[in-house]
């Protein structure tokens, strides 16, 4: 019977592991995909959060109120505008309100609608919307998209266009400048700098969490140490990630990862613990 119950304990436990680790799999998928250009990590985070209020603008006078609306992007119009426009795609899909188009179903709807390039009306966008099956389309143009020595700035104009009414829904100017908070400084640092800093920390937190390491340590729990050991990695990582620039989502990402590493570990750990258990 011990060996049974310690085999289904390491069953559900393996599920569990493999669940999580496809979790974060699919996560890292999505956080890490292929961009459409490469930009500096300084406007792809200004980017991501004029595109987080241009999403929630979306979801709180449109979305919320109808059954879940599907939506199209179209390219945007102004530089960059297609970096935009690929990024809002993405947090659209994991939001489950995107319709997949590709670039050939997109440019055959334009070419049968008669219209080239960017679209700048609410007409011609609710048609495009309509061509690819969606409920809605997002079009806009970029009006800014810089950054300097000391500086940075995006700034977009964005609406949305029903497919059947082709009536415009929303409409609105969305902007993020930089410098913004202390985050946000880190990025004027050299590499060097940066490198000091983190080591710095990496110093300072194992001797601030003291109290908290002594009353684990007193335990004298073998796992109870590898969660404290592990709880201090990741931290140490996320630190080092938010030093080198890396955005808020990557950082989680991140530590989602080492999560799953961890669960690996502690799975393992706890089957051979129960395998040593049963053998005494």
């Amino acid at each position: 019977m011990g060996l049974l119950r310690t085999m289904w304990l390491a069953i559900k436990m393996r599920i569990a592991w493999f669940l999580l680790t496809a979790a974060v799999i699919g996560g890292a998928v999505l956080v890490f995909g292929p961009r459409s250009e490469k930009v500096d990590t300084l406007r792809r985070v200004l980017a991501d959060r004029v595109l987080d209020k241009v999403i929630a603008d979306i979801e709180r006078r449109v979305v919320r109120h109808e059954v879940r609306k599907k939506l199209a992007v179209l390219d945007f119009d102004g530089e960059h505008g297609r970096y935009m426009a690929d990024r809002l795609r993405q947090l659209l899909r994991r939001k489950g309100m995107l319709v997949e188009q590709r670039s050939s179903t997109l440019s055959k709807a334009f070419d049968k609608l008669g219209l080239s390039g960017t679209v700048d009306s609410a007409e011609s966008a609710g048609k495009i919307a309509r061509e690819l099956g969606a409920g809605a389309a997002v079009y806009g143009r970029v009006e800014e998209f810089s950054r300097d020595a000391n500086s940075g700035a995006v700034q977009v104009n964005v609406a949305l266009a029903e497919a059947d009414s082709q009536n415009e829904l929303v409409r609105g100017s969305y902007a993020a400048v930089w410098p913004a908070n202390v985050l946000d400084r880190v990025t004027t640092f050299g590499a060097g700098w940066r490198l000091l800093i983190w080591l710095g920390l990496a110093v300072v937190v194992p001797l601030a969490a003291y109290p908290i390491a002594r009353a684990t340590l007193e335990q004298e729990s073998n796992a109870l140490t590898f969660l404290l050991l592990f709880a201090l990695t990741a931290l140490d990582v996320a630190l080092a990630l938010l030093l080198l620039g890396f955005s808020v989502r990557t950082v989680w990402a991140a530590m989602l990862v080492c999560g799953a590493l961890g669960s690996s570990g502690v799975y393992n750990y706890l089957v051979l613990t129960s395998y040593d258990k049963m053998r005494a």
